[in-house]
Order: structure tokens, then C-alpha cells, then sequence
């Protein structure tokens, strides 16, 4: 029983240190991986460099139109309009940020406009290789466009309409039309929602070239967004769907542990949480409803794993526990109020809150010396931490208080992106995992323990009830002894007399 329970601790520690290792390998990356994004985040070209290049760079058939562009804020339908004079509009080129070009952040709608010669047109038409003519538009984020030439719409993404909705848009292909001699003026209306603050930019990119080989590029471009803001994520919902397969299996195993059937519970919505986000980045669920959702399933997220730490610790702390799951419950509608900075500060109030009580109930179970609860304290804290940090830098970011390149450090492991949320996520989850099957086998072999105790009573306590007892003329007795628990205390003696009584 020792030679058992000291591998099992030994897995234990063994499982958790591999998290760290795991997470670190995850955090700093290969040298081919470091490489490669040194290699991703080189500095653009800058606008008076790009000038001086060849305007027909690109690769396979596509052109890059990145300068000579005109940026103007605001909205106006003849803007469109290829006679309007643009001369005051400031140049601005869509390889670097409107920040870094001197432009000042602004909210809403936003055009660019472009001129193209016809003999820039016939080289265009030309190395297509007998292709039609095609555009590929990229926007940033959740920001949204319409593309024009010569004033005739030729495409716009889905949630620029009459009603404009903030979607995660990937690259709109556009079939370029038929035009008539002179020069082609490409006009781009974008819009982004009143509650984000643009500095980038919404146009990132636009290419012109052959219809196929754009559309190969546009795929590409699909299978990025994919590593970037779907594949990790649905990495992380499959482990905690595994996570929460295997709680309850464990309950099942052991049903007087309620805490395993809230360990699948809240690995459920820990991957619902995950799956959401997989959702909004493929652009599929709006950012209004992204929002909603997400901050409903977060915070539900906190009151599971409120219970599941009080079941996990047999803390006796239930009614604080219980206070702070209803506001957890009540918080996430503080959103549908128009005070946006005090339900940001709530929010950050609550997550912080939430961190605070869990830690708390998880450190004095360890005083009290439970060790899985020591060993579940230290991966929290680092995933709590990591997410406030997360929070903080994010909104920092999106106020411009800091650098937008400090907001949200991403790492890469090969395509695939990932950020220090997730790796929180993974340090979490693996401990998690190690500390659960520690307790389980813990927990097996004091189960064990106690009834090989009780099986070695009863076996004592047989041999103290009379397996026959006397019988006379008058009385024939007979008795069947079946403790509840396999030993009761009770016992008997049957002791005949001289006279055929008992």
C-alpha cells in the first residue's frame, strides 16, 4: 500500500512538472519557430521606399496596391464618385498604421480611394496570363468594407449593410469589371462600431491579378485565419471535453465525490467558452453577440468553478461561496447598461474577486493538510494572474495607452498561433488533470485500505457469532446476522438450561 501510494504521488509531481515544461517549450518555441517569426514580424516598407520599388512586385500574377493611396475619415456617398477631387486627402500607405503615418485615431466610417493609369491597367491585365481581372480586399479585425470602382459597388462584406454589423472578416475576393478607357479610380468605404477606436487602419491590404491565382491566396489566407484564431482554440475545447469525459467517469467510479461530476461541468464550459471564440474568429457570430455570449459563459464559467473548488477543498464556506456565485450570475448583465467604463470596471472587479476566494479556499484546505489542494494552488494563481495581466494589457491597448503590439503577445508553434491566455489554459488543464487522478488513486487506495479494515472485522467478529445454536424438544432456533456496513456492534449468545429451557 505505501510501495502504491508513494508512485502515485511520484506521477503526481511527475505529471505536474511536464505541465511547466510543456508550457515553457510552448512559450519560447523552437529555434526554427523564433526564426520564422522574426522572419513574419519584419518592419513593412516604408511608403517613400515603396515608391521607389517595382509596382509590379508580387507573387504569383498578384500585385500588392499598398501606396499612392488617399485616407479621409468620415462619410459620404460621392466619395465614391471617381470625378470627386481627392487632392486634399492625405497620402497614406496600407503597410503601416495610420498611428505610425501621423494620422489620429478616429470611430466609424473611413474612405480610401485610389487612381489607377490605363497603362498600369494593361500591365495588370497582362501578366494575368489570360485571366480575368480580380481584386482581393483584406480588413483588419472586426472592421468592415465596400469596394467601388469607378462609383459602382463591386462587393462588401456581410455586415456592412443598412444596419452595419462588426463580424471577423477574412479576405473578400471581387471580380474587377469591365471599365471604359482612362483612368480607374478604386474607392474603399470602411466602418468599424463606435465602441473601437481605429489606429491601424481597416484597410490592410489590397491585391489586383489574375481571378485564379487570387483565389488561390484567398484560401491561403482562409487556412491563416484558421491557425489564428480557430485551430488552439478548438485544441483547448477537445481537452477540456476529454477532461470532462474522464470526471465523470470518475464519478461514476466514485459517486459519493460530488466534485468530479462538477470537475466535467465546468470542463464543459470551459470548452463552450473556447468554442465561442472559435466561432466569432471564423466570423461566423457577430461581435455584439460574441460579447454577450461570452461574458454570460465566462462568468457562469466562475460560479462552476466556485462550487467545484468548494466541493474539491470540503470547505465550510458555503454561504460566501454561494454570495459570490449569484453576483457572478448577476454581473455579466451590467453589459446591457450604456456605462461602458463602469462595466468594464466591474468586470475587473469580479475577475478579481473570483481569483481572490478561490485561491483563499484552496490555500486554507492546504493548511489543513490537504496537498492536491497545495499542488492545484500554485497553476491557479499563475492562471489567474496571467488572465488579469491579459485583461489589463488588452485594455490598456484598446485605449491606447500602451502599444497595440504590447496588447496581446502572440507566440507560434509552426502556422499555428497562440497567446498567453491559452498557454495559462494548457497549465491549468494539465494541472488539473494531475491533480484529479492523483486524488482518485488517493482516494482508491484509502477505499481499498478500508475495506480490507472492515473485511479483517468481520472475518474477527464471525468467529464471535455462533454459527449453530441449541436446539430442544420445544424449541428449534435458527438466526441469519447481516450487518449494514459488513460489522454492526451488536451480538448474542444463546446458553440452554437444565430443565430443556433457554
Amino acid at each position: 500500500m505505501r510501495v502504491n501510494r508513494r508512485a502515485a504521488g511520484q506521477l503526481f509531481w511527475r505529471a505536474v512538472l511536464c505541465s511547466f515544461l510543456l508550457a515553457g517549450f510552448f512559450a519560447a518555441g523552437s529555434p526554427a519557430q523564433q526564426a520564422a517569426a522574426k522572419q513574419n514580424s519584419a518592419p513593412s516598407v516604408p511608403a517613400s521606399d515603396a515608391k521607389t520599388q517595382n509596382p509590379l512586385a508580387g507573387l504569383h500574377g498578384a500585385v500588392n496596391l499598398d501606396g499612392q493611396w488617399r485616407f479621409r475619415a468620415g462619410d459620404d456617398p460621392s466619395w465614391a464618385d471617381p470625378a470627386m477631387d481627392d487632392s486634399s486627402w492625405q497620402p497614406v500607405n496600407l503597410s503601416q498604421s495610420l498611428a505610425e503615418q501621423g494620422f489620429d485615431t478616429y470611430t466609424g466610417y473611413a474612405w480610401y480611394r485610389l487612381k489607377l493609369q490605363p497603362a498600369q491597367l494593361a500591365q495588370f491585365s497582362s501578366m494575368t496570363g489570360g485571366q480575368a481581372l480580380a481584386l482581393l480586399v483584406t480588413g483588419n479585425s472586426v472592421g468592415q468594407f465596400s469596394a467601388f470602382v469607378n462609383g459602382y459597388e463591386i462587393g462588401h462584406t456581410r455586415g456592412l449593410t443598412d444596419s452595419p454589423t462588426e463580424y471577423e472578416s477574412a479576405p473578400l475576393l471581387l471580380a474587377f469589371p469591365t471599365v471604359n478607357p482612362g483612368p480607374v479610380v478604386i474607392a474603399v468605404r470602411t466602418w468599424t462600431g463606435p465602441k473601437v477606436t481605429v489606429s491601424r487602419g481597416i484597410l490592410q491590404r489590397v491585391e489586383i491579378g489574375g481571378a485564379t491565382d487570387l483565389a488561390e491566396r484567398q484560401s491561403m489566407a482562409i487556412g491563416q485565419q484558421w491557425n489564428r484564431l480557430a485551430t488552439f482554440g478548438l485544441v483547448l475545447a477537445f481537452l477540456f471535453l476529454c477532461v470532462a469525459v474522464l470526471g465523470g467517469a470518475l464519478y461514476l467510479a466514485q459517486v459519493g465525490h460530488s466534485e468530479y461530476m462538477w470537475l466535467a461541468i465546468l470542463c464543459v464550459a470551459a470548452a463552450t467558452e473556447r468554442i465561442i471564440h472559435v466561432i466569432f474568429g471564423l466570423g461566423v457570430m457577430s461581435l455584439r453577440a460574441f460579447s454577450i455570449s461570452s461574458s454570460f459563459a465566462g462568468f457562469i464559467f466562475m460560479a462552476i468553478t466556485l462550487e467545484f473548488v468548494l466541493r474539491f477543498t470540503e470547505s465550510k464556506s458555503k454561504r460566501v461561496v454561494r454570495a459570490l456565485q449569484i453576483l457572478a450570475l448577476v454581473v455579466p448583465f451590467l453589459q446591457f447598461l450604456p456605462w461602458d467604463a463602469f462595466t468594464t470596471a466591474v468586470w475587473l472587479i469580479a475577475e478579481g474577486v473570483f481569483c481572490i476566494a478561490v485561491t483563499a479556499l484552496l490555500y486554507r484546505s492546504w493548511r489543513r493538510g490537504r496537498g492536491d489542494a497545495g499542488a492545484m494552488l500554485v497553476p491557479f494563481f499563475l492562471a489567474a494572474a496571467t488572465d488579469l495581466i491579459t485583461m489589463a494589457l488588452s485594455l490598456a491597448a484598446s485605449r491606447n495607452w500602451i502599444a497595440q503590439k504590447f496588447g496581446a503577445p502572440v507566440f507560434h508553434v509552426g502556422p499555428i498561433e497562440y497567446n498567453i491566455g491559452n498557454l495559462s489554459d494548457l497549465i491549468f488543464l494539465s494541472s488539473l488533470i494531475a491533480v484529479i487522478l492523483y486524488r482518485f488513486v488517493h482516494i482508491s487506495q484509502e477505499e481499498q485500505k478500508s475495506a480490507a479494515e472492515i473485511s479483517a472485522a468481520k472475518s474477527v467478529q464471525a468467529l464471535l457469532i455462533p454459527t449453530q445454536l441449541p436446539s430442544n424438544e420445544n424449541y428449534m432456533l435458527e438466526s441469519a446476522y447481516l450487518p449494514v456496513h459488513g460489522v454492526g456492534g451488536d451480538f448474542f449468545q444463546v446458553l440452554p438450561l437444565k430443565d430443556d429451557r433457554c
